[in-house]
């Protein structure tokens, strides 16, 4: 069933109106479906930058309208344009706002900018994939095994998380939100809906992270957060292809295992999971 990608957010335009509006002023194309493109959004709302943007809406998909090619050859969002300059890449977008508004996300003593780098390039490096592969994978053995490495990263990320950040508050930051919170709460947000929906995990309940959990439960409350979240329902009808449709990853070399037994695929019991990978014959 069709569904609207847009909310009261952005304005819809044509090839010659978007040719036309990137060349002055600032320009945002963006889609609050997509995570990278919530960063930007989310940012702007934080340090006040969209009061001085135009907010110019792309669909996603099958419905990307052509012309967007013109106006980002990558064509991914958030794309942002200063006075005809293009600004590519969520991270930047996020970054030149922050500097254009003298925001605070990120620290000014240049060990803990590092750190905070550090923890964003890991969540791209080691987690962010993960997330993906779990949503995605159709068979159930597969799921599971990605599903445990996922758990693992995450409880890694978490105690990274905590080793580096202030002790002050939930945020990197201690109270004041950092970029590393803009990074990865945008994932966190959609995943804590796609997994127990389509799957039945969450990994807060079969994880203990709790610096991560924390900060989420806080990102939560913050206004410019519920004004750019995701809705479930929206979340939910968009990544359906990610399940069962052409972005599902469908296994192309059966198990082997003796212990893929409808009981096992129904439960997803732990004793099959271990005996599964040490007995299963994987490439």
């Amino acid at each position: 069933m069709p569904f609207s990608q847009k909310g009261e957010e952005g304005r819809y335009v044509t090839e010659l109106e978007a040719a036309k509006a990137v060349r002055s002023g600032n320009v945002y194309f963006g889609n609050r479906i997509c995570p990278f493109a919530h960063m930007a959004w989310w940012t702007s709302k934080e340090v006040g930058f969209e009061s001085m943007m135009d907010y110019i809406h792309v669909e996603l998909g099958d419905n990307k309208p052509a012309w967007y090619a013109g106006i980002n050859p990558l064509g991914t969002v958030p794309c942002l344009y200063v006075d005809g300059h293009r600004i590519c890449e969520s991270k930047i977008i996020v970054e030149y706002m922050n500097e254009k508004m003298k925001g605070t996300l990120l620290p000014e003593d240049p060990i803990k900018r590092a750190d905070a780098r550090f923890l964003i390039a890991m969540w791209g490096d080691k987690v962010f994939a993960k997330l993906y592969t779990v949503l995605r994978t159709t068979d159930p053995c597969d799921r599971q095994c990605a599903w445990e490495q996922l758990l693992e990263v995450l409880s890694f990320f978490d105690h990274a998380y905590e080793e580096s950040k202030s002790k002050d508050g939930p945020y990197f930051m201690g109270n004041d939100l950092s970029m590393v919170e803009i990074v990865i709460m945008p994932f966190i947000a959609r995943f804590a809906t796609l997994l127990p929906h389509y799957h039945g995990l969450n990994f807060f309940k079969d994880r203990h992270i709790p610096t991560l959990e924390r900060a989420y439960r806080e990102v939560l409350k913050r206004p410019a957060f519920a004004a750019t979240k995701l809705d479930a329902e929206l979340c939910i009808q968009f990544y359906n292809a990610y399940v069962h449709g052409s972005k599902a990853i469908v296994k192309k070399k059966d198990c082997t295992c003796k212990w893929r037994t409808p009981g096992y695929v129904l439960a997803g019991a732990a004793a099959g999971f271990v005996a599964c990978k040490l007995f299963c014959k994987r490439s």
